[in-house]
């Protein structure tokens, strides 16, 4: 996947959680709000990364990102369990899917996996 495409996924990922999951959240305003603001941050840490150099990359950055996809998966996965009368499951479940495989890309792109991240940090 070139990256332009792995944007693009996760700017149409993000447009569809905004339009499609967020406004139906019931009730949990903490959910609602960092849901919005990870989905927001994931493209904008893509496009900002993937205009440099692949040598000047911060490759922290593009751990951050993929740490903020395992966790929208988490949230999508709770919106589908528990808001499942107001939220597309199918949709979630789809988003879901996305999610993990931009979180893996970036890892790939970076040589890293979220769950070792303390190593990079040394």
């Amino acid at each position: 996947m070139r990256t332009d495409e792995l944007y693009r996924l996760s700017y149409d990922a993000s447009l569809a959680v905004i339009k499609g999951v967020v406004p139906f959240i019931s009730g949990d305003e903490d959910t609602r709000t960092r849901l919005f603001k990870a989905v927001r941050e994931v493209p904008r840490i893509i496009a900002a990364e993937f205009v440099c150099d692949v040598e000047k990359m911060d490759a922290a950055n593009i751990v951050r990102a993929a740490k903020m996809c395992r966790e929208i998966c988490v949230m999508l996965s709770y919106c589908r369990e528990f808001d499942g009368q107001f939220v597309n499951g199918r949709m979630c479940s789809e988003l879901i899917g996305s999610y993990g495989l931009i979180k893996n890309k970036l890892c790939e792109i970076v040589g890293a996996d979220v769950f070792l991240v303390e190593e990079m940090k040394s």
